[in-house]
């Protein structure tokens, strides 16, 4: 049988694979290898570098054209030898000046050019307006990224997130983040449980966020932000980070707003013992390691690195090879959906939305650009492969005759089954608890991200996954945005965001310096209209979300998630 993994070596082959639409993810990331500068982050030459104390020793940082960078800096112990496997562990103090000029290592991942980063990734970024240190002003607003990429690819380093361009518009600090991925992050075995005190194991990668987010609330009024007003932001896993976050009551106290762009709300969670009993045979078997005691650990820390993170990516044999987090009882006490339903997670003001035409981006890669579009003929085999039972019901709601092609119609089930009413299930439930403002994203002609395939035979691509990142950036990863139509959404959607980061509300528009001039009226959410923001060139509030994704249909049951099959609600 053919590995779908052979995508990560040549972007387009004549091989057919089929794994979990939302295991492509990590796949769809790991297409981004580019090294190439964003805007925004030249150096100015003779402008001193800038010093700043943190509580494990004094960082020099680097000027930009939007302020200062400080790059690279550790906010925990490098997760290696004895530490892998475990907990994020405080990093040793530095009695010299530590240079902060240049982004540390990626976290362990395959891409197109093989196994790339080093363990040693536990890094996070911090980039300041040129003014912000040692003022004696107001503190800023903090914003701190986290990263998509499927739990398995992906680094804060990456240049589509660089975020000059915010903070050069709204005067705000932004931090940018790794945490560990694949099996390095999210691997939940028995052996590992059996030696922590609180019997849990794979939720490391989250254990990391939240690591950094400690780290921002103990160092980041050294560099002039507010450690009592900080936002946490994230796309697709990212988005799901946020989430994870949300309802993790080891995050409590980290963060005092949120905000989940396309954040996969609809990937059911696996229980500790779930994932364990999943993963635990396959990994110990791929890597000839005991399933448990204190020799099955040690095994584990001693497999190199590659074969841990070839083990982690998506194959016909491994469809559950997207490792995520699971309810381990510590950092997760439930599934998301009970804790939102019930109010038992960190109650801040959240932001949530998605994008009007997300999975075109994994049909086209899955199908249209691997073997070719899909066919009339293959549409019902498709529909009963991912919804089983329900493939009947789910064809005669999404039938052939209105769409102009086979994929664009798988598409539109992809899209509105593991993004768009997910999310809106997210929106109602938490919003019977505290201030929600939903959108979608729905720009004609978007800019797309750099890196992914702008058009594919047989599909529109549309507001795809990930095209909503240049506007909230600035820019694709390695261009400015083209004309002024997309500057004036970008200056939009930055001023919104930089506002609901401030005060929780996105039309307080007295806090930022963002989009000069309209900033349409965004009305928080409420499940009995539904009302959301259109995000395009003239954003407008819609109440034709559920409808228009036919949610009442996606009510009722549930796609196959990450693990488990179609089931009726």
């Amino acid at each position: 049988m053919i590995h779908c993994r052979r995508w990560f070596t040549t972007k387009v082959q004549g091989v057919h694979c089929q794994p979990s639409v939302t295991a492509v993810l990590a796949l769809l990331m790991a297409l981004l290898t580019t090294s190439l500068s964003a805007p925004g982050m030249a150096q100015q030459p003779g402008t001193p570098a800038p010093e700043v104390r943190t509580g494990r020793g004094v960082v020099v940082g680097k000027s930009t054209d939007s302020g200062f960078a400080f790059l690279g800096i550790p906010y925990a112990a490098a997760p290696v030898g004895k530490l892998r496997f475990r907990p994020p562990q405080p990093h040793a103090p530095w009695s010299t000046l530590r240079s902060a000029a240049k982004y540390g290592s990626i976290c362990p991942q395959v891409s197109a050019n093989g196994v790339t980063g080093n363990e040693d990734c536990l890094f996070l970024n911090v980039f300041t307006p040129a003014d912000a240190i040692g003022d004696g002003t107001a503190r800023r607003p903090v914003m701190v990224w986290i990263h998509g990429g499927g739990y398995g690819a992906d680094a804060g380093s990456d240049p589509l997130y660089d975020p000059s361009v915010i903070v050069k518009a709204t005067d705000m600090i932004v931090v940018t983040l790794n945490y560990r991925l694949g099996a390095l992050g999210f691997l939940a075995y028995p052996a590992l449980s059996d030696e922590d005190p609180s019997g849990r194991s794979g939720n490391y990668g989250i254990e990391d966020q939240q690591a950094a987010l400690a780290w921002v609330r103990h160092n980041i009024a050294a560099f002039g932000g507010d450690p009592d007003n900080v936002t946490v932001f994230g796309e697709s896993a990212g988005g799901n980070s946020v989430l994870v976050n949300l309802a993790s009551p080891t995050a409590a106290g980290l963060f005092r707003r949120a905000i989940a762009e396309s954040p996969l709300y609809g990937s059911a969670l696996l229980t500790l013992s779930q994932a364990a009993a999943l993963w635990g045979e396959e990994v110990s078997k791929a890597v000839n390691c005991p399933l448990s005691g204190a020799e099955g650990a040690a095994c584990l820390r001693a497999v190199p690195v590659r074969k841990l993170v070839a083990f982690s990516q998506i194959s016909t044999e491994h469809p559950f090879g997207l490792f995520a987090p699971v309810i381990d009882g510590v950092v997760l006490k439930q599934n998301l959906s009970t804790a939102f339903r019930t109010g038992a997670f960190n109650q801040v003001p959240v932001m949530i939305g998605s994008n009007h035409d997300e999975a075109t981006l994994m049909t086209a890669v899955l199908y249209n650009l691997n073997g070719g579009p899909v066919t009339a003929a293959q549409y019902p085999a498709l529909l009963a492969e991912h919804f089983g039972g329900n493939a009947g019901l789910v064809a005669s709601s999404y039938p052939l005759r209105d769409y102009p092609a086979p994929s664009q119609a798988l598409a539109a089930v992809f899209t509105d089954s593991f993004f768009a009413c997910p999310t809106e299930q997210a929106r109602a439930a938490i919003s019977q608890h505290v201030p929600v403002f939903g959108y979608e994203f729905v720009e004609p002609d978007p800019v797309a991200t750099q890196g992914y395939p702008e058009t594919a035979p047989g599909i529109e691509m549309g507001d795809a996954h990930t095209f909503e990142l240049p506007y909230v950036f600035g820019h694709n990863g390695t261009d400015t945005l083209p004309d002024q139509r997309a500057i004036s959404l970008s200056q939009t959607m930055i001023g919104y965001w930089a506002d609901f980061a401030v005060s929780g509300d996105p039309n307080d528009k007295g806090h930022s310096n963002a989009a000069p001039g309209n900033l349409p009226y965004w009305p928080r959410y409420h499940a009995g209209v539904a009302n959301l923001l259109s995000l395009k060139d003239r954003p407008e509030v819609s109440t034709a979300f559920r409808s228009a994704h036919q949610c009442a249909l996606w009510d009722r049951f549930n796609p196959k998630g990450l693990y488990q099959g179609a089931s009726i609600r």
